[in-house]
């Protein structure tokens, strides 16, 4: 190949490249990344924070079991000798922080001292390449509605927002793993968080799953994300409960440690990161802050009308202490401003019903 021929072939490869750039950015689309089939490297170890919580022989047995499942390996030989527990510590850490595992059984094997460990799969490498194609196209019809305008909080409430949309809280043959959450629409806890888990991933974000129990003592899975830089809690298995009738609720998006006073999260494997600040909750971000009570008609009366679509759904907003949610309460339940609502925005024949939480001190009104 000639000199001019070479200089004609690199200009079309960087226009081409420019093109593809140019392509992504006029359309808005955000590109994804899968977790299986890849070694785990630099790059991929940067979000993970608890795996940057282990030392360096932990770290190492983790990297080994990550690229000896995603292989789907029979048998993994380990980069050293590991008591029983040092085994178990990483390889649970390892089955909850990467959900593009679902096709791992939940037993395993253990041993005084392992050299070599034996996976169980739930399905052979054929049976989980179709299924992890099917989770990746249920990410994506989330991440459709991602832009790189976005802002990092956008991003995740975005797809928070999708993942309760679609899913339902029930017990299921797959209801602790992402799978079970994204494709078949039913999970518990452990389903909603690995699923987030697995989507905010392959949108380049850094999420990871908290393992702990509520304040009943019941045993329980939710996120932490990093938000510019800091790290807040995020529990779509609550804000997809029950009592919202199907509507999404953000009562536990983005909030600190000392809102999340029913969440005991667990130190072993890892000690979750502290969280701080109210900045990043869905109610200071988006300003749906009652500060005293002599701003409540108004206020409400058009964040009610802000949230709701069509005149139907879920309107919250948070009191800034509880001298004003006690006051805002009263007013809401006691009061006439519903009512004045209501005949405002023509839909006064619909069903009004009222969700509060003293201990957040947020108030929801749900219209069906």
């Amino acid at each position: 190949m000639g000199r001019q021929q070479k200089m004609v072939l690199a200009f079309a490869i960087v226009i081409g490249v420019l093109l593809i750039v140019l392509m992504a950015k006029v359309t808005g689309a955000l590109p994804t990344t899968s977790g299986d089939g890849r070694r785990l490297d630099s790059g991929a170890e940067t979000q993970r924070y608890p795996y940057q919580q282990l030392n360096t022989k932990e770290q190492q047995l983790y990297t080994a079991l990550y690229d000896g499942i995603s292989a789907h390996q029979g048998t993994i030989v380990l980069p050293g000798v590991y008591r029983e527990e040092e085994y178990k510590k990483v390889y649970l850490l390892l089955m909850m922080q990467e959900p593009q595992f679902f096709y791992v059984d939940t037993q395993y094997m253990l041993a005084e001292h392992m050299a070599e460990t034996n996976i169980c799969y739930r399905y052979d490498a054929e049976t989980a390449a179709k299924m992890t194609k099917e989770l990746d196209a249920a990410a994506d019809r989330i991440l459709e509605q991602v832009s790189y305008t976005q802002t990092e909080w956008q991003k995740l409430r975005t797809i928070h927002d999708g993942i309760a949309a679609g899913c339902t809280y029930e017990i299921g043959a797959r209801s602790d793993d992402a799978y079970g959450c994204l494709v078949d629409g039913i999970a518990q806890c452990e389903g909603y968080a690995k699923a987030f888990l697995y989507v905010t991933r392959r949108a380049g974000l850094e999420t990871m799953c908290v393992t702990g129990k509520s304040e009943r003592g019941v045993l329980h899975v939710w996120n932490m994300v990093q938000i510019d830089g800091n790290y807040y809690h995020v529990d779509v298995t609550w804000d997809d409960a029950p009592q919202y009738a199907g509507e999404v609720s953000h009562r536990y998006f983005a909030v600190p440690d000392d809102w999340l006073t029913d969440h005991i999260a667990d130190t072993e494997p890892f000690a979750p990161p502290k969280s701080k600040g109210t900045g990043e909750s869905y109610y200071y971000n988006q300003g749906y802050v009652l500060q005293t009570a002599s701003q409540l008609g108004a206020n409400v009366r058009n964040w009610i009308s802000v949230q709701l679509v069509g005149g139907t759904g879920l309107a919250e907003f948070y009191c800034a202490s509880p001298e004003v949610y006690a006051a805002a309460l009263n007013e809401i339940c006691n009061g006439t401003l519903l009512n004045d609502w209501a005949k405002e925005s023509g839909v006064q024949n619909r069903t009004v019903r009222v969700i509060p939480d003293e201990r957040q001190m947020v108030i929801g009104i749900l219209v069906q």
